[in-house]
């Protein structure tokens, strides 16, 4: 696990994290309402995880999803044979995700190697382009003109826990 504060690239201009359904989420053209106090216990409910970005796209048809292919480390799976013996196998745990970045990433394959931050237990939801499996985190000054992915710091891995 690593602090959240080491993972930030610092040399990037990161002004605020936020949770911008608009520019982050291809949804609607407002900023939602700034959220109020939460416990603590809220938080950590929140999955945050280290992610690989794979494959970065435009989506044609889209104006404003880029469709990411992230490795986010393996995942064991059970498997059962015919005569009820079981093995544990690892797997690399492959997500898509669509996030509403494209005006701000014109060249979304310069994105591929890239370690971003990324919300790994969020409900699955359907667009018309596909199923989202998480979201990835960005930067934001206060009214969108600048957007920005929240990369990594060298060392991080994907899996790796964001706290």
């Amino acid at each position: 696990m690593i602090a959240i504060r080491s993972l930030l690239n610092k040399n990037a201009p990161i002004y605020s994290l936020v949770r911008n359904y608009a520019s982050c989420c291809g949804g609607g053209n407002k900023m939602p309402q700034a959220p109020g106090e939460i416990e603590l216990d809220d938080f950590f409910k929140v999955d945050l995880r280290v992610a690989e970005v794979l494959k970065a796209e435009h989506i044609e048809g889209a104006k404003k999803l880029i469709k990411f292919q992230l490795l986010l480390g393996k995942k064991k799976n059970t498997i059962t044979d015919a005569n009820g013996n079981t093995q544990t196998e690892e797997t690399p745990d492959i997500r898509t995700v669509y996030s509403g970045i494209k005006k701000y990433y014109p060249n979304p394959e310069t994105l591929v190697g890239k370690n971003v931050i990324m919300v790994a237990n969020l409900k699955p939801k359907a667009n018309k382009f596909g199923i989202s499996e998480g979201m990835v985190l960005c930067a934001s000054d206060d009214d969108s003109t600048k957007v920005l992915l929240a990369t990594t710091d060298v060392g991080s891995e994907p899996g790796m826990k964001v706290l």
